[in-house]
């Protein structure tokens, strides 16, 4: 128990993402594309008590006798593969409309987890090996364990604009 303290919290998340698209049909306007790849998630966490801390299985009892501060802090990088699919359609000759859907999900043991991206994106290319553009991106990755030392459930979800720049070869 922690008497007149405060609580202090922080997370840090920096998700890049790594895909390589086959194409399965392509025609002069469109192209259809399987996906694989990788997303990679780096997430930090701390959390810093401060106060008097009480020890309730010891039968202490406010006021609590040491003035005392804890800190824990845990950083984590995790590669998660996805798979998925991707339709482009070119507006113009500069101009595509670009649709991805790719996913993963695992249970293994005691750990259940999932990540789910969706973008919709329209993208110009003044180069033929660069483009810039805009969309939308729905992204959410959920995690739960339970049954060992890391019980808990880790949620992230991202619905919201995106600007970007791109490179092919």
């Amino acid at each position: 128990m922690i008497e007149d303290g405060t609580i202090d919290t922080a997370f840090d998340i920096a998700i890049g993402r790594l895909t390589y698209g086959f194409s399965v049909y392509r025609s002069e306007r469109s192209d259809v594309q399987l996906k694989a790849g990788l997303h990679i998630a780096d997430m930090s966490t701390a959390l810093r008590l401060s106060g008097a801390i009480c020890d309730a299985q010891q039968g202490e009892t406010p006021p609590c006798p040491v003035d005392s501060t804890g800190t824990a802090a845990e950083d984590v990088t995790a590669p998660l593969p996805h798979f998925g699919g991707a339709w482009g359609y070119a507006i113009a000759p500069d101009w595509d409309l670009n649709l991805n859907l790719i996913g993963f999900a695992i249970e293994l043991d005691n750990i259940d987890g999932s990540l789910v991206e969706f973008d919709a994106d329209i993208q110009w290319s003044p180069w033929r090996h660069f483009g810039i553009g805009a969309g939308l991106r729905y992204f959410n990755a959920n995690v739960k364990s339970k049954g060992s030392e890391l019980n808990g459930e880790f949620d992230f979800e991202y619905f919201g604009p995106a600007v970007f720049i791109a490179g092919s070869f």
